[in-house]
């Protein structure tokens, strides 16, 4: 399949720590690719590379054949690429669907029509609500636009940010720890909500996570990383039995 993200001999140090080793990482086109290890072992450094949140040391990360680093953060988002973070970024005292929307304006920008009220303002406005709605019904949050985010689940929440990143109509969608503090219902309808993006959108979707069950249930490929280094990459069986990734994130009898 044709790579949609190359990483390529990425090293990350902090001081005198070397958070990343020479990683390489390719991510086919359509794919949804894991990434698991244990704490400590590099993944959200590598998430945050590929975000241009930390500049790497050496390697190169290019995205559809382009070299992304010396870029900004900033300027992901039109090149085809979401994210969304551990942490929850949400504004609590907006509704749902306004909280979405600011996806839309990360992806879109903001222009002269966003201050004067013209027909082409009406225009975009109705556009920006009907795409966020999509995400939405993608994320499986159709009946929760007018909500108040903080009245819903930690669940829910996870999935108005999943739908904010989709507002941005990525081409490729970072998913740092979207299965942290989850139920098993609740990991459930996540694993349903990848497939329906992938399949209905041809989305990529790269997401770092610790619970094995939801990478066999949703991933196509999995990367191992241990102390900043890759040890396994392959078919998510692999973290089952390939004793390399069995002692580092499962660990030995020992």
């Amino acid at each position: 399949m044709t790579a949609l993200l190359e990483v390529s001999g990425l090293a990350v140090r902090f001081g005198g720590v070397d958070a990343l080793q020479g990683v390489d990482l390719s991510v086919a086109k359509g794919s949804v690719h894991g990434l698991i290890g244990p704490n400590g072992a590099g993944k959200t450094t590598l998430l945050n590379c590929i975000g241009r949140v930390i500049e790497p040391v050496q390697g190169s990360i290019r995205f559809e054949g382009r070299d992304l680093l010396g870029l900004p953060a900033h300027a992901l988002a039109a090149l085809g690429i979401a994210r969304t973070f551990q942490n929850l970024a949400l504004v609590d005292d907006a509704t749902v669907l306004d909280n979405v929307l600011t996806g839309r304006r990360r992806r879109e920008g903001f222009g002269i029509h966003d201050f004067l009220p013209t027909p082409a303002r009406h225009r975009l406005e109705r556009e920006d609500r009907d795409t966020a709605l999509a995400a939405l019904a993608r994320a499986g949050l159709e009946g929760h636009a007018e909500a108040n985010v903080k009245s819903l689940p930690y669940g829910f929440r996870k999935s108005v940010e999943i739908a904010r990143a989709m507002c941005a109509a990525p081409q490729l969608l970072m998913l740092d720890e979207p299965t942290a503090g989850l139920n098993a219902s609740e990991m459930a309808a996540l694993a349903r909500t990848v497939h329906r993006m992938r399949e209905s959108l041809d989305l990529t979707v790269l997401l770092i996570t610790h619970h094995i069950e939801f990478l066999l249930e949703v991933a196509d490929r999995v990367t191992v990383l241990d102390l900043g280094r890759v040890i396994a990459d392959g078919h998510p069986r692999l973290l089952q039995t390939d004793a390399r990734v069995r002692a580092a994130y499962i660990g030995t009898d020992e």
